[in-house]
């Protein structure tokens, strides 16, 4: 653009005039002459154009008494209606679950004892075991340490009730295995 610019003056080029239209003349019918004194809208400020104010029909704040911040006291006023008692509705609070959470640390999850019960044990019990000692990893990650420590007592009882009862399924086991044995060689075939 420069460069066409620099051609453009070099040629001898009228810049201004080229490719725009020529303005339209101006017509100084309208024009204000030189010599008019400067127009002022607005009349000056001790000037007679101005309207006398009315005195005021309302109270100036100077009227009512002085009161401490922080305090309502109703006023009425001559001509004025007295405010109508107000009627408060009182609802009965709601009742709301607070859950006491301490800080401590995590109590024993009992995650291998239950994965014992349920691998050798008492399949069904370990199980409930294995879901318990979850709950505890779970609840002490959240911060609810009173959820994780009854968690905690419930898969220790749950693993506790899985050995027992495996351990008097297998006992019950073998000495049925032993009693049938022995009765089993104390019995003659007739061959």
């Amino acid at each position: 653009m420069a460069s066409e610019y620099k051609q453009l003056i070099n040629e001898g080029c009228d810049v201004e005039s080229v490719g725009h239209d020529t303005p339209p003349s101006y017509d100084e019918s309208n024009a204000i002459p030189s010599s008019a004194p400067p127009q002022n809208p607005y009349p000056p400020p001790n000037s007679s154009e101005y309207p006398m104010q009315q005195p005021s029909q309302f109270p100036q704040a100077a009227q009512f008494p002085q009161q401490q911040p922080g305090t309502y006291a109703p006023q009425q006023q001559p001509g004025t209606y007295a405010p109508q008692p107000q009627v408060i509705q009182v609802q009965q609070p709601v009742q709301q679950n607070i859950i006491h959470v301490s800080t401590g640390i995590a109590p024993n999850d009992y995650f291998g004892l239950a994965l014992f019960v349920t691998l050798c044990c008492c399949l069904p019990f370990g199980i409930v075991a294995l879901i318990k000692s979850t709950e505890v990893r779970n609840r002490s990650a959240v911060g609810d340490y009173h959820g994780a420590a009854v968690s905690s007592l419930e898969a220790k009882r749950w693993s506790r009730i899985g050995l027992i009862f495996g351990s008097v399924s297998v006992g019950v086991s073998v000495l049925g295995g032993i009693v049938l044995s022995t009765l089993g060689s104390s019995v003659q075939y007739g061959y």
